[in-house]
Order: structure tokens, then sequence, then C-alpha cells
């Protein structure tokens, strides 16, 4: 099984690791396409919060400087679909989200979001990019 590219990856690298992937999406990890294999490299090795949305359920894979971003949400948001993970900013999101799986990319500043990570609702703003 090619999984040499979870090497490392901390907190995250260790839970895609030893998930057991034969029954959720995107599969067995030795049927990952190389495109989702390289991206999630990229993004378990990042020093800044990183998220990859895959499939048509847009579930979610990320690494350590995103579970800060998740508060208790983390690790249940681990291959659940984005917009059950972030519910409460998902009519604000999705549009952007929509653009980069037609092709297009985005770049947001101080994009400001009510959420709720742990327990009650805060008003957060948010710099980010979003690539197809």
């Amino acid at each position: 099984m090619k999984t040499g590219f979870l090497d490392g990856g901390g907190e995250m690298g260790a839970l895609l690791r030893t998930r057991p992937w034969a029954a959720s999406c995107p599969g067995p990890i030795e049927h990952w396409a190389e495109s989702l294999r390289t991206v999630v490299r990229l993004m378990l090795d990042a020093p800044v919060p990183m998220f990859l949305l895959w499939g048509e359920q847009r579930i979610c894979l990320y690494n350590d400087g995103y579970i800060p971003l998740l508060g208790k949400r983390h690790p249940a948001a681990l291959v659940a679909p984005f917009q059950q993970v972030w519910p409460e900013i998902w009519d604000e999101i999705s549009p952007l989200i929509d653009l980069a799986y037609a092709g297009t990319s985005t770049f947001v500043e101080n994009f400001p979001l009510l959420v709720e990570r742990n327990g009650f609702q805060e008003q957060a703003y948010f710099t980010f990019s979003y690539s197809p």
C-alpha cells in the first residue's frame, strides 16, 4: 500500500494513516489519485491552516494548523461534508467553494463570519484563498 505520502504530518498525518479508508470517501488509499496524494502531502506539511474538499460531497481533509479553527468540531470534521462541518456559515462560504469547483480561484481578506467553535458564537475575520 502506498502511504508514504502520509508520513509525518503531525496529529492529522497520524489520523489519516490510521483511518479505515475502505468504507469512506475517497476510498482505499491505494486507489487515491496521484493529484490527491500530492495535495494531501503539501497540506500536511504546510505551516499555515489548510483544508481540502474532495468529491461531490466535498468531504473535509485538513492539517494540524486547521485544528484550532475547528475547535471542538475536531476530529469529527475529518471526512465530513464541509456543509455539515460549518453549517452556520455555509450560505456565505458555498458560493466561493462553488467557484473553486468550477475552476476559479478566489482570494478574500478580512471576511467576517459568525462561527461557533467552542460552544459559543463568535465574530471572526478570515483571510483565505480557495483554489481549484
